[in-house]
């Protein structure tokens, strides 16, 4: 591809994609770090600076829940790495007969909001639950895991271990194999072959996709706030919900919290590229795929495993979801099924069947939206050089590195300032709108 600096060329590309992310993501995010500063920053007042971050240290939790969150987050990233690691190296170095299966098989737990896991396996693992009803009862101890550090870990895990999955397989297929030949015949074995080579060659991979994981670790609010009470395990992203939607509003305090989410996102980004400067980088091409030929008895170890993992994964968190929209109670065991719950759900002017006609135009909408104008962004950072496309590139790259509940608590603060005057987007649909555009820009 042909690069043009950009006083070669017409500038108003570059300034358009600036002057579109400086609305949706740098201001709102700049007002944050002022607004998390100065508390009174919004009504004029710039006395006290830093007077939220002190009132971090001296409320009562904060620091245990940024330690939760944090070695949360991490927990979750290292449990990925470990399902997503071998599922990978399965699909790319081996001939496993039903790929394509398998490889469905990883896509739906990423394609399932984490929430939906939360609430699936919670109505499963509930004492008098539908593990009680359907499986014959839970054992205690493992109830007793699932609601702990533990098991929110878990559940977000086996949301997002297939970034893992798909990262380490493109990897694979597109690392030379030339090195794993010379390795194998002067003895080496497959351990060892995985150990001192292709796990250099892969941390690029693991590094990037370990930083999806943790970031959505760290940001996400939906796992913390239906597991979390029960799990005893108090995050930030959940009580920064609090502060901002529950008597007294607290938005001081909530934007200190904020920042510091928003800090230890960027220092883990930090981390992320000094790792990736010193790993090791492939250099050449393959041309043919390396595939470790299976025995029967492997073919029949590596689908029982994989079958285990869909289990986990999908087959039980989906059916315990289907069963609880259709069964009323249980009566000896025996479920009593209902369609009163999709009756009240589809009824002509009912809350639910709007709900699901504002999500449905909504996500089609910020999707459209997000397509042609992040292909527009892309485009103009793939064609321009100079200051202006490095300060587009590193804009428009923020929203994926920032944890979402920072980004949703900087677009309220910005909408809701008060020099908007009558462009009030705040507790409107269109507010919504703008919010998805932000966050889901840079995907």
């Amino acid at each position: 591809m042909k690069f043009w600096p950009a006083r070669q060329l017409n500038r108003w590309p570059l300034l358009v994609g600036l002057a579109v992310l400086i609305v949706l993501v740098a201001y709102p995010v700049a007002l944050l770090i002022v607004q998390s500063i100065f508390p009174e920053a919004l009504a004029g007042d710039f006395s006290g600076p830093f007077g939220a971050y002190l009132r971090i240290l001296t409320t009562d939790g904060v620091p245990e829940m940024l330690w939760n969150s944090v070695r949360w987050a991490g927990a979750t990233t290292a449990l990925a790495w470990l399902l997503g690691v071998p599922c990978g190296y399965v699909l790319a170095r081996t001939n496993l007969r039903g790929k394509a299966i398998a490889r469905l098989m990883f896509l739906v737990p990423i394609m399932t909001p984490p929430y939906v896991f939360a609430l699936s396996y919670t109505l499963l693992m509930l004492p008098g639950g539908f593990g009680d009803s359907m499986l014959g009862g839970v054992p205690e101890w493992l109830r007793s895991l699932f609601f702990s550090f533990w098991g929110v870990t878990f559940v977000m895990a086996i949301s997002s271990f297939g970034y893992i999955t798909l990262a380490v397989e493109a990897t694979l297929r597109a690392t030379p194999t030339r090195l794993e030949h010379a390795a194998a015949m002067l003895g080496a074995s497959r351990f060892e072959q995985f150990r001192f080579i292709l796990l250099p060659l892969l941390r690029p991979a693991l590094l990037n996709a370990g930083l999806l994981v943790f970031l959505d670790a760290i940001s996400n609010f939906g796992v913390p706030a239906i597991m979390g009470p029960r799990a005893n395990l108090p995050l930030l992203p959940a009580e920064i919900y609090a502060l901002v939607t529950s008597w007294p509003v607290d938005f001081p305090l909530a934007t200190a919290l904020s920042s510091l989410l928003l800090f230890v996102a960027i220092l883990t980004l930090l981390i992320n590229q000094r790792l990736l400067r010193r790993s090791q980088q492939s250099s050449g091409r393959t041309t043919q795929a390396l595939e470790h030929t299976l025995s029967p008895m492997g073919h029949v170890l590596i689908w029982t495993g994989l079958v285990f993992i869909f289990l986990l994964t999908v087959l039980l968190p989906y059916l315990a979801m289907l069963l609880s929209s259709v069964v009323d109670r249980w009566a000896a065991g025996t479920p009593e099924l209902t369609w009163r719950h999709y009756r009240e759900l589809l009824t002509p002017g009912s809350r639910g069947l709007g709900a699901l006609w504002t999500s449905l135009w909504l996500s089609l909408s910020a999707a459209t939206i997000c397509a042609g104008l992040g292909g527009f962004i892309a485009y103009t950072i793939a064609r321009f050089r100079g200051r202006l496309a490095t300060l587009l590139d590193v804009t428009a790259i923020l929203p994926r590195v920032l944890p979402k509940i920072v980004m949703a608590i900087a677009l309220i603060m910005a909408w809701n300032a008060p020099w908007i005057g009558g462009l009030r987007l705040y507790n409107t649909v269109w507010m919504l709108l703008v919010a998805y555009i932000a966050l889901y820009l840079s995907d």
